[in-house]
């Protein structure tokens, strides 16, 4: 009876035994060096096994590399068929159609030095620089809503604009008053002249134009903003307000504060960089007239729906893809085979045919009411 408690005895200990994690002996003496010793046999067990398993061992491994492949594969699709990741800033990359172009007016994308002719129809995003000519003009209009009117002889970028996505199909931009979705705009004339339309902002929406001697805060303002290099190399920046509120910050620190009806140009020296502010002052009637006329070109051409239409808000515009047809979507490169994105039915790619693909439609929050 003995014998047979001392073998159960043992057989509950070898299972204890078992049981201990990797390269843990509950009858190890405390010894470091018999500890690392063992452990160390245990982990090249398991690392170089004794040529009988090498079989079921690559056979485990060839596995798990297609398996890996699979996912990768897989992951790559869902990025190229799904949303685009959210941007930083709370929003994705915005989207500015062009809705007329007059003369001689380019644009270069990125850091890129290539210009290519900017055409109507197509959309301009954040960190392209676009150009006009003598004589010559552009009139777009963002998707939150502000029209901006660039003037000739100017060199404007949109250095950032971000937005919320948003339903474009239910916001009539025609009228709007307020910006349907919060976004971050920061644009920069570097010569020539803007007028700019905004609407009023929503709460954590920004929206600044800087020039070479500072940068004009926005919100809900009609505003043109005029930048002009002398023979001298000095550089003066005029800043009308016909309507709203604008903030602007000097490079020397400076700040001023316009209301309706007011104007302020500040220069800079080239070789002492000192800035003149030649102070607040009321603009006069003419030139009020002047701006709001300019404003009312762009207005005169926003379509009366789907202003947007055939890019989902938020996707990037390849180079060369928008051409407008005639259901109001634009359809792809004509002769180059390349799928269009108008709504369907609308004109398909020249070589490609066929209807355009329907954008599917980003789910966001119901637009705010218009003011």
């Amino acid at each position: 009876m003995r014998g047979r408690r001392r073998k159960v005895a043992r057989q509950r200990g070898s299972s204890r035994q078992d049981a201990e994690p990797l390269g843990v002996d509950p009858n190890d003496s405390g010894d470091g060096a018999g500890r690392s010793g063992r452990i160390s046999s245990r982990i090249s067990a398991l690392l170089f096994p004794a040529a009988d398993h090498i079989s079921d061992m690559k056979t485990f491994l060839v596995s798990l590399l297609s398996v890996l492949a699979l996912f990768v594969c897989g992951t790559g699709q869902v990025f190229a068929a799904g949303a685009m990741p959210q941007a930083s800033g709370g929003g994705i990359p915005g989207n500015i159609r062009v809705l007329k172009v007059k003369g001689d007016v380019t644009r270069t994308i990125g850091k890129t030095s290539k210009e290519e002719p900017l055409k109507e129809g197509v959309f301009v995003q954040q960190d392209q620089v676009i150009k006009t000519g003598k004589g010559s003009s552009a009139l777009l209009l963002l998707s939150n809503g502000t029209t901006l009117n660039v003037q000739p002889n100017t060199t404007f970028k949109v250095d950032k604009f971000l937005q919320t996505p948003f339903e474009s199909s239910v916001i009539q931009f025609q009228g709007l008053k307020a910006e349907p979705s919060t976004s971050q705009t920061r644009v920069h004339v570097e010569e020539g002249s803007i007028v700019a339309d905004v609407r009023k902002l929503g709460d954590g929406s920004t929206f600044d134009i800087s020039t070479p001697v500072g940068v004009a805060g926005i919100r809900g303002t009609l505003i043109q903003v005029t930048v002009q290099t002398t023979a001298g190399g000095s550089i003066s920046v005029t800043i009308n307000l016909p309507r709203g509120l604008s903030d602007f910050a000097a490079k020397n620190g400076e700040q001023i504060t316009l209301s309706n009806g007011q104007t302020v140009t500040v220069t800079s020296d080239p070789i002492t960089g000192i800035m003149i502010i030649s102070g607040v002052s009321p603009l006069n009637a003419q030139t009020i007239q002047q701006i709001q006329a300019l404003a009312e070109q762009v207005a005169a051409e926003i379509p009366a729906t789907q202003a947007f239409e055939g890019v989902p808000d938020g996707a990037p515009e390849q180079l060369g893809e928008a051409v407008t047809d005639t259901v109001g979507g634009f359809g792809g490169d004509q002769g180059t085979g390349n799928v269009g994105t108008a709504p369907l039915g609308g004109g398909g790619g020249g070589g490609g045919g066929g209807g355009g693909i329907v954008p599917t439609p980003t789910p966001t929050p119901n637009p705010p009411p218009s003011m």
